[in-house]
């Protein structure tokens, strides 16, 4: 009796072995290749150039601190830029939020971020201090920005809109595609 029932356990334990091999290989498989699929993403990362949209017009504005600040502080840099008011009851307050979200994830980086005031007359360097101060901005980091309401403006309209600069990619390509 013991001899049959060696007998029928010999196959059932070639099977479990084989059964155990598989469940241990298939996460081993998955994690080489999805080290693999990630270091392909990393190389094809590395290999990508950041477009051009142009440059900034020249500019100089005060920031909260009431000092000069304009494009060669931030030339070379990496910034990203809003056009705010603080008394803004609608969009810019979720603007400067997620803006102020922005500050954590970038603390190990030369990003800088810069807030344009379209009011003027009532964002005054004081103003913007205070308008900082409740979003917790880094100093050195993000300058709150007001100044002349027409070189605001001239910026956003035909410095840092989106629509400037598709305008002038078509403007270049189809200078390129004339010769």
């Amino acid at each position: 009796m013991n001899v049959t029932t060696t007998t029928l356990d010999r196959p059932s334990s070639r099977t479990a072995t084989a059964w155990k091999t598989t469940l241990i290989a298939i996460p081993i498989v998955t994690l080489a290749l999805l080290l693999w699929l990630r270091q392909l993403e990393v190389n094809a990362l590395r290999q990508r150039t950041v477009s051009s949209y142009g440059t900034v017009p020249e500019f100089v504005l005060l920031n909260q601190d009431g000092k000069n600040f304009g494009s060669a502080q931030l030339r070379g840099k990496i910034w990203i830029a809003d056009f705010i008011y603080t008394t803004c009851p609608g969009p810019c307050p979720m603007i400067s939020s997620r803006m102020s979200e922005l500050q954590k994830p970038l603390e190990k980086t030369d990003v800088h971020l810069v807030s344009f005031s379209v009011d003027p007359a009532k964002d005054t360097p004081q103003v913007l201090r205070g308008y900082a101060e409740r979003l917790q901005a880094e100093p050195g980091r993000w300058d709150f920005l007001t100044g002349p309401q027409s070189t605001i403006y001239n910026l956003s309209r035909s410095g840092l809109s989106s629509r400037s600069r598709t305008a002038a990619r078509r403007r270049e390509f189809r200078c390129t595609a004339r010769g």
